[in-house]
């Protein structure tokens, strides 16, 4: 056993595949794999999905899948079945009624889109008792998924998995608090929440940053593609855009989200100029929109993100 620090040896291995181009990304997953264990070695007996939540990940993956007896799995999880129905009813998602009930819910969701839900309500319940800055990083997580499911909406062509995206891009930044805590405060303080600058500090004292470390864990736990590459490349937006589709899309949806989250706790009523500013950034640019478009969906863009904290 050598004195390498964890750190090192997770920045040396940790799926290349998603930061460098590496072709042979098995070997690298395996090597990422035996290095992460070494290096969160605190977070024994992490159980990423709860019992309730691969259950329905089961049922949403059988072709032939009942609503009843989805409806019946969620329901034996009051805290689960809470959150769905609450996401269900927000903003976000603009249900033509109020559902009052976990069918309806299921109904508004889709079954893709439950079963994404399930797996990221129950990653994030692990850190359900955050607080100061890991509740900040938490909240600012939801709020970024809201805005990036608004922000979809007024896109044709920007796929299914849009909240689910934005609620985990910074899970990375949750597992470092949870397994490094001290190391992590050190780098960061307590300002956290200036978008596309940290994770800069994070290479350059880890080796890696937050973006890669959260993608690795999430494609080893099992969540498909292109999930773990988008939340892994939202740093890395010239690569992301050269690779074009769906990627390309939803890391211009998670920047320009962060960009506004990052005004809106500023400032609620931005000035024109800011959001002149903000249409000039190279995600908005992406997405096509205008500072006309973005003062056109301003106040609903403000209405979500009002309520996205309080889903957890």
């Amino acid at each position: 056993m050598t004195g390498q620090e964890p750190s090192a040896k997770l920045s040396e291995s940790i799926l290349e595949e998603l930061w460098f181009g590496e072709d042979d990304s098995q070997a690298s997953d395996e090597q990422a794999a035996a290095s992460f264990a070494a290096a969160m070695a605190d977070l024994e007996g992490l159980r990423p999905f709860s019992e309730v939540a691969r259950r329905v990940l089961d049922e949403v993956g059988n072709p032939n899948f009942e609503i009843g007896r989805l409806q019946a799995i969620i329901e034996q999880d009051p805290a689960l079945a809470t959150k769905v129905l609450r996401l269900a009813n927000s903003a976000a998602f603009r249900p033509r009624e109020p559902c009052g009930s976990v069918k309806q819910a299921i109904m508004v969701l889709g079954a893709r889109t439950l079963g994404e839900v399930a797996m990221s309500l129950s990653l994030m319940a692990m850190f359900s008792d955050a607080s100061g800055v890991g509740r900040a990083v938490r909240d600012h997580c939801a709020s970024t998924a809201a805005l990036v499911r608004t922000l979809s909406l007024q896109r044709a062509n920007a796929g299914t998995a849009t909240y689910i995206v934005g609620l985990l891009h910074d899970f990375g930044k949750l597992l470092l608090l949870q397994a490094q805590p001290a190391t992590y405060l050190k780098i960061h303080g307590h300002d956290i929440s200036e978008p596309d600058t940290i994770h800069v500090r994070e290479r350059e004292v880890l080796g890696y940053d937050h973006a890669v470390l959260g993608a690795h864990l999430l494609r080893k736990w099992g969540l498909p593609d292109p999930i773990p590459k988008i939340i892994a490349w939202h740093h890395q937006p010239t690569r992301a855009y050269a690779a074009g589709g769906a990627v390309a899309l939803s890391v211009a949806l998670i920047r320009l989200a962060e960009r506004i989250d990052h005004i809106l706790r500023a400032s609620p009523e931005p000035s024109g100029a800011v959001l002149a500013h903000v249409a000039q950034a190279t995600e908005c640019q992406y997405l096509g929109f205008s500072a006309r478009d973005l003062q056109r969906f301003w106040d609903e863009l403000q209405e979500v993100h009002r309520e996205a904290d309080q889903l957890f």
